[in-house]
């Protein structure tokens, strides 16, 4: 069985322990049933110092990152094939309406599609987040390039169900 790997989203670090579904994920990573990665967007993103600490503890898959986007010069630096570092077409399909957003929006937006691009160039499993924009696109996102966009608690589920599975077939 190959292991399970998960990108997490900024908005998954539990640092309180409150959210019993990302606790369960994380015991399963001490435990080495599946393994938690972090995209290297998530340092710039995280606030707080507890925050950081936390997010140290996951490997980071670093991907290609946009230093310049507009809608007349879109640029980035590394993962020129868009088979394997889609970007743009991402930022097509999330945020159509990317050049009317305001610029603070844009970088926000260019962030999260840079969290999906990593994990879609580094073939994870699942990417758990708890913002609604990315899995009010799950759908789209899953039919155009099979990135299974879960909440912490739809992973625990699936994952439960894979390792069940898994183990019948042993």
């Amino acid at each position: 069985m190959e292991k399970i790997t998960v990108t997490i989203d900024t908005n998954c670090i539990n640092v309180k322990q409150s959210i019993e579904a990302l606790n369960k994920l994380e015991e399963w990573n001490k435990q080495g049933l599946i393994t938690i990665f972090k995209t290297e967007i998530m340092d710039e993103e995280l606030k707080g110092e507890l925050r950081r600490l936390k997010a140290q503890k996951y490997p980071q898959d670093t991907g290609a990152r946009v230093w310049n986007y507009t809608a007349f010069n879109p640029r980035h630096f590394g993962g020129e094939d868009p088979k394997k570092y889609p970007i743009h077409n991402l930022i097509d399909l999330i945020f159509p309406n990317w050049d009317k957003l305001p610029r603070e929006s844009q970088i926000k937006s260019i962030r999260d599609v840079e969290h999906l691009a990593t994990h879609y160039q580094y073939k994870r499993d699942y990417f758990v987040t708890m913002d609604k924009g990315f899995l009010s696109k799950r759908k789209m996102l899953k039919e155009n390039y099979e990135i299974i966009i879960l909440t912490p608690d739809e992973c625990i589920k699936e994952i439960q169900h894979r390792l069940k599975t898994d183990s019948l077939k042993k």
